[in-house]
């Protein structure tokens, strides 16, 4: 059997190929037939858009392509006029079988989404696709945010039913249907009759499921699918979304638009590198780097450059606000340098690793954490001189929120972002270092945050006596910085011409907030996040303000306009030309300078 040739479809025109997956009830084996359409908003064709993982392009299997004889590429609308006008059938039309090799994964898709007596309009990237012509494939590209916006459905194939996918499926399911996200707390309270359900009302108890439901859900949770970066576009963009796993389907509902419009042309490595250098100029934020990872880098890139695939799920630490609310003072320099401006905070000191890999997800970490917890803090605590944190309070207390980033729901509400109190996990942790050998050390919830931060990362201390949470490939003399425009402190590592390697986002206790550039919050006052708004509150007088405390007022020409309909947001205006911007002239460069501190352009390569 031949193999399949593409007729070019016009990108510039908005042109698309549709497939429609033949039923089985006409051959055993996978038949499409392949069609250009046009994506007219006011009219846009019906077809459902499939979201999957590629598989192993060394695993090809063929499909048919059925074509009308004679006639190139499609079933033209010629033929299709044809057939109407002398009223013949399809079946009396003479077809052409060609090949296209797809990944098995994909061939499995296939076979378990066609129907069994009608035909189902698709459009899959691999077949729809010229995967062989670059131009197109690049042009293509372009339009994939509005194929899956056009979409009717948007399929999730997760792959085939196994490893109890059905078990944790169901169990999602039924979980699902009986919280709410509160955007206003963060937590996932109960609903309908599940109100009076103490397991899910109660975050110190644990959710009852057993070993081998917990095992499914892992499971599924570790399929190639939740690895793949172009899921955001795919899923946050449609309509409607179901979920598919074998022959298993449940909707879910989902929003958004991300930011990326590939290349085909050029490499992976130019890609991802347009990528963070256009997210950066769109943001005027430095978030990108929270994905660097120096222990995973991207072959021949520069280390401010993600290797996206292996660092899209790592947990970031952007909720630290560590640059207030600086922007990105960011140039690219040409051969992979980019200069920003920042702060060198401090260099690393010791570097205690920290055992077994704790994903959250076993129930062996229950007897695991604790004592690892007991091993740590000696470790952390020997060199240094005294009892006491340098940025105030206790080793302690610093040491207990710094393995969970300090992400607490404070006694005075005053941060929701997770619902664990500060106290009630504090008490948990001191009861847990003086526990003797042999004594019971199952801990209660309040502890268990921080495996989600201590995975894949190390505990560190400064020679100020500091200590954080940072990168696994993080060395003794790293730099710990912080930048404008980025949320968390980047681990820098010096090189010999001066430039700087990325290694990491890093957590390093009592510097949130703008602290470096700024200094510690006034002891009454609190930052005040709320639904995406941020505001600042006098815990003593009970004022709320829109503008940090610890700036001044504003430079000469500038005024400020708030609103409190739609949300608490500052925004600045430039008197002089009426002109509104969100970032604040006190925290630019030259007004952080003028506060003393020794703000620096760095090159990282």
């Amino acid at each position: 059997m031949q193999l399949y040739a593409y007729e070019e479809v016009d990108s510039r025109r908005r042109q698309i190929r549709l497939m429609t997956l033949h039923s089985r009830e006409t051959s055993d084996e996978i038949r499409v037939t392949l069609k250009n359409v046009t994506l007219n908003p006011k009219s846009p064709p019906s077809y459902e858009a499939l979201s999957y993982a590629w598989g192993s392009a060394q695993d090809k299997v063929p499909i048919q392509i059925r074509t009308a004889e004679g006639i190139k590429g499609t079933l033209s609308e010629s033929i299709r006029r044809l057939s109407k006008r002398y009223r013949l059938s399809t079946h009396q039309v003479d077809w052409r079988y060609s090949s296209l090799e797809v990944t098995r994964n994909l061939a499995v898709a296939l076979e378990h989404l066609r129907y069994d007596h009608k035909p189902r309009a698709l459009w899959v990237d691999a077949i729809c696709i010229n995967q062989q012509d670059l131009q197109e494939r690049s042009a293509q590209v372009q339009l994939m945010g509005d194929i899956y916006r056009s979409a009717n459905q948007t399929i999730v194939w997760l792959g085939p039913d196994e490893d109890n996918s059905s078990l944790a499926l169901e169990i999602l399911d039924d979980l699902g249907s009986k919280i709410r996200y509160d955007y206003y707390t963060y937590t996932y309270p109960p609903v309908g009759k599940s109100e009076n359900d103490d397991t899910l009302a109660n975050n110190k108890k644990h959710l009852p499921w057993d070993q081998m439901e917990w095992a499914s859900i892992r499971r599924l949770l570790q399929r190639p699918w939740f690895e793949r970066l172009w899921i955001w576009q795919e899923v946050m963009l449609a309509h409607h979304v179901v979920v598919v796993c074998g022959f298993n389907c449940g909707p879910q509902s989902l929003g958004e638009n991300p930011l990326w419009r590939p290349d085909y042309r050029k490499d992976v490595r130019a890609v991802f590198q347009e990528f963070v250098l256009n997210a950066i100029e769109e943001t005027q934020l430095l978030k990108p780097l929270l994905l660097c990872d120096l222990q995973k880098p991207l072959p021949n890139a520069p280390s401010w450059v993600p290797n996206l695939p292996d660092s899209i799920s790592d947990r970031v630490l952007d909720f630290l606000e560590a640059a207030g609310d600086t922007r990105a003072r960011a140039m690219y320099q040409g051969n992979g340098i980019l200069e920003v401006s920042g702060v060198l905070l401090t260099s690393i000191g010791d570097i205690v690793h920290i055992n077994t890999p704790m994903g959250g997800w076993d129930n062996s970490l229950y007897t695991d954490l604790p004592s690892e917890l007991r091993r740590l803090f000696p470790l952390i605590s020997r060199n240094l001189e005294s009892d006491l944190y340098p940025g105030g309070g206790s080793l302690v207390e610093a040491f207990c929120r710094t393995i969970c980033c300090n992400r607490f729901h404070d006694d005075d509400g005053m941060r929701a972002s997770y619902p664990q109190r500060f106290q009630e996990s504090f008490d948990e942790f001191s009861r847990l270092l003086k526990v003797s050998e042999g004594e019971s050390t199952e801990p209660n919830s309040e502890i268990y945050l921080s495996n989600e931060f201590l995975e894949s990362r190390s505990l560190f201390t400064t020679r100020e006596g500091y200590i954080g949470l940072a990168p696994l490939a993080t060395k003794s003399g790293d730099h710990v910085s912080v930048l404008f425009g980025c949320p968390a402190p980047i681990v820098l590592r010096p090189t010999d011409d001066g430039s700087f390697l990325v290694v990491g986002q890093c957590y390093i206790h009592g510097f949130e907030d703008g602290a470096a550039l700024l200094g510690p919050f006034p002891s009454a006052w609190k930052r005040r996040d709320r639904d995406g708004d941020r505001y600042f509150v006098n815990r003593a007088t009970g004022t709320r303000s829109l503008t940090d405390p610890r700036l001044g007022k504003l430079p000469d020409g500038w005024g400020m306009v708030s609103n409190h309909d739609d949300g608490w947001y500052a925004v600045f205006e430039k008197l002089s030309t009426g002109e509104w911007t969100f970032d604040d002239p006190r925290q630019t460069p030259e007004a952080i300078r003028a506060l003393g501190v020794d703000l620096r352009t760095i090159s990282l390569k």
